[in-house]
């Protein structure tokens, strides 16, 4: 809306003195003694023209300062720019004014949360801002402060060791605490928004709502308990004595009446008594989060807190103290009394470990700590227990105490493989060229040919070892799982024999996967095997495959899947199924359930490797007597990538002519790989390390066509020397070896994803195709 124009000031009558300096000078006054803060400044430049002295005080800054500075530089860098953009619309006269709140920043750095009332002033000299700035910083604490006692009160309330409800205005329930749930026997949820006198005997509701009123209605003479000999009400519709203390509550949530109630059953029946078990009472739920007894030598509870209830399972505090400890609780006897001749001496103990049997049969680990109580002869009386339960953690200690050994036997069979795969490479080696003096005929190349096939069952072996290490060289292609099952159709057949029925069932649309096939193919043999195994009376063998997308809210079904899209292949039986201690060593290597002499224990060990170096997941859903379900999840292959072509073997490598640089730590295969190298028809300069490989090539005169190297050496690994020989021969070729897997026992040591690569042990033939594969590419 356009503000009114002024109009002209009358002239001024001689003599007589103008009222505007007056005036001037007491906006000047009300400005400066301000408890806000002030600002004006030039509508175009945004320099200050006037800031007050609140301000000034505050910012740290002096008038002369200011006049040098904008609003722009009271602010921190983040708020800048939208400071700039919020005042647009007011300088072109869009809104009157506005108010809105940021961040200034003072002389010493230092910030303060501001509400700012800001307008546009306009005179026939200039327009200016006037800002008014009231200073946050006491509502906000005051406001947190209000948060933080509000949180703190329904934590109170919830967490307070007797029953308590709350009763609005109306007199129903508003709030039900866990206690007072569980001493009526409803749920909370059961009795929210129900009146209060739910909880009353039917023929004292009447009476109950007559007090309530009344002590709504007088305030003034408001008692602390009610002054009645109260009844509760349970869900069952047995009655008991309560004693209900009330007081009166004003929250943000609303006004409320808080009614704590205590059984009191045990003071009507002896007064004495229960002036003693108050005391001992109130010792015990010192410690409410951790469960609480108070017993005989004998065995007999004589006190149990709500904590105890719940840790044993069962349904009220009565209950459990029906129990003998000896008898009910401990799953061994023989343990307590152990303990109570540790304990018959007197004084404290802390965090003793014993074993304890819940009210539906589990078992449940738990910590003791209290004291012996003795009486006046210096006898044990009674113990004071607290209790707590430490099962999952124990349970969680276990698993995680499974992995580092699980981690540790596969670092130690990896780094024996590795060695094993040097000797084979020596052994394979030496073998074929030995065959290839031996003629056909002679009764000594049988031998030899033995000694080869020997070595190749070795081999095998090392590569089932790897897999389960993750260890074992990957050799990855895109593949369809539903080929994969249907190409081993046919030899499930005839491993499972004639009394189990096989069922494959392939879906639709099951995407494609990137691993190795022929691992992939142990995966699933082995799977075969254990649920052919696990049926020796007949059953059933299913093999199904499945596209199965795991969203971020289904993993908690699967911990061990995280979300993402996965082609899944399940082999499922009719066996005898396992249990959950068998589940949770399933995959520990060496572990079987067979009789001894049918089984090493390596199965599943290696399905768990292979499928974690495809980057999937194995998941056994199994229980005794109802079969066993094992899925893999294997991640769907980039949408972009193509079947690869599977390479074939070829019986012999051409020979060559090149000079071959042979880096290699071990001299037993050095020997044997320029051995098969020379036979090839190669040149071949050795070196044991990679500063020898170094010098080597800085000497050698004539060209250095390929190196080839072992991954993994001591000082300078093989991506190491090749990267320094790249300097010296940038033309030279490099083909790496090892007898761990293409990325090496360490990341640094792995050579470039795409490196050619031969896995140990070789032959000399594969050793001659893959020379010969890499010197001829461009």
């Amino acid at each position: 809306m356009a503000r009114p124009k002024a109009k002209s000031p009358a002239p001024r009558r001689s003599g007589t003195p103008s009222g505007r300096s007056s005036q001037q000078d007491l906006y000047h006054h009300l400005c400066e003694e301000s408890r806000n803060e002030i600002y004006l400044f030039d509508a175009r430049t945004l320099r200050f023209i006037h800031v007050n002295r609140g301000a000034r005080e505050n910012l740290g800054y002096t008038l002369q300062e200011l006049r040098r500075l904008t609003p722009l530089d009271l602010k921190p860098e983040y708020s800048r720019r939208s400071f700039a953009r919020l005042i647009e619309p007011l300088k072109r006269g869009r809104v009157p004014h506005l108010v809105f709140e940021t961040v200034h920043r003072r002389k010493d750095g230092s910030c303060y949360p501001v509400e700012v009332h800001l307008e546009l002033h306009r005179s026939r000299r200039r327009a200016a801002f006037v800002a008014v700035i009231v200073d946050l910083t006491e509502r906000r604490r005051a406001e947190q402060e209000v948060r933080v006692a509000h949180e703190k009160f329904w934590r109170l309330v919830e967490f307070a060791p007797d029953p308590t409800v709350l009763v609005d205005a109306e007199g129903r329930l508003a709030y039900v605490n866990r206690q007072a749930a569980r001493l009526f026997g409803y749920q909370a949820a059961e009795l929210l928004g129900q009146p209060i006198e739910i909880l009353v005997p039917e023929d004292l509701r009447a009476v109950h709502a007559e007090h309530r009123r009344r002590y709504a209605s007088e305030p003034a003479h408001r008692p602390m308990g009610i002054g009645l000999d109260l009844q509760g009400r349970r869900a069952d519709g047995t009655t008991f004595p309560v004693d209900v203390s009330l007081a009166p509550l004003d929250t943000p949530d609303g006004q409320f009446v808080a009614a704590a109630i205590r059984d009191v059953t045990a003071q009507r029946r002896v007064q004495d008594e229960l002036r003693r078990s108050e005391q001992r009472y109130r010792s015990l739920v010192r410690g409410a989060v951790y469960g609480i007894y108070r017993s005989t030598v004998e065995g007999r509870l004589l006190e149990v807190n709500p904590a105890l209830v719940e840790i044993l399972g069962y349904d009220s505090e009565a209950q459990v103290l029906n129990l003998d400890l000896a008898r009910d609780v401990y799953v061994d006897p023989g343990e307590r009394q152990r303990l109570i001749a540790e304990w018959s001496g007197g004084g404290a103990f802390r965090n003793v470990e014993a074993h304890w049997r819940r009210k539906d049969g589990s078992v449940i680990t738990v910590l003791l700590s209290g004291r012996s109580v003795l009486d006046e002869r210096g006898a044990v009386r009674e113990f004071e227990v607290l209790v707590e339960d430490v099962t999952e953690q124990r349970r969680f200690e276990q698993h995680v105490q499974q992995i580092q050994r699980l981690e540790t036997v596969g670092r130690l069979v990896g780094g024996v493989a590795h060695d094993f795969n040097n000797l084979l490479t020596v052994i394979l080696g030496s073998t074929e060229l030995l065959l290839e003096t031996v003629p056909e005929g002679d009764a000594r190349r049988s031998e030899v040919v033995e000694i080869r096939e020997a070595a190749a069952r070795a081999a095998a072996l090392t590569k089932q070892l790897l897999a389960f290490s993750r260890q074992q060289p990957w050799h990855a292609r895109v593949l369809d799982p539903n080929q994969l099952v249907a190409s081993i159709e046919r030899m499930a057949r005839r491993v499972i024999g004639e009394d189990v029925e096989l069922v494959v069932s392939l879906a639709q649309g099951v995407p494609a996967v990137k691993a190795d096939p022929s691992q992939l193919e142990q995966v699933l043999m082995n799977l075969i095997v254990n649920a052919r195994d696990a049926m020796p009376r007949g059953g059933r063998l299913a093999i199904a495959t499945a596209r199965y997308d795991v969203a971020a809210g289904e993993a908690a079904r699967h911990p061990v899947v995280p979300p993402g899209h996965y082609a899944t292949i399940s082999v499922a039986d009719t066996g005898c199924g396992m249990d959950e201690e068998t589940r949770s060593y399933a995959f520990e290597p060496f572990f079987t359930t067979k009789e001894p002499g049918k089984g090493t224990g390596l199965g599943l060990s290696t399905v768990h490797g292979i499928v974690q170096q495809a980057g999937g997941h194995v998941w056994i859903d199994s229980e005794p007597g109802r079969g066993t379900t094992v899925t893999v999840y294997l991640p769907v292959a980039d949408r972009d990538a193509e079947p690869e072509e599977q390479a074939t073997g070829v019986e012999r490598a051409s020979p060559g002519w090149e000079t071959i640089l042979l880096l290699e730590d071990d001299d037993p295969v050095r020997k044997a790989a320029r051995r098969i190298l020379e036979h090839h028809g190669y040149t071949v300069l050795e070196a044991r390390s990679g500063p020898e490989a170094v010098a080597l090539a800085q000497q050698h005169q004539g060209p250095i066509h390929l190196l080839l190297a072992d991954v993994v050496m001591p000082e300078m690994g093989g991506r190491r020397s090749a990267e320094h020989l790249a300097m010296l021969r940038p033309e030279m070729k490099v083909l790496y070896m090892s007898g761990y897997p293409e990325r090496g026992p360490r990341e640094e040591q792995a050579p470039e994803p795409d490196a050619p690569f031969l896995a140990k042990p070789f032959t000399v033939y594969s050793l001659g195709a893959k020379v010969r594969e890499v010197l001829d590419q461009r």
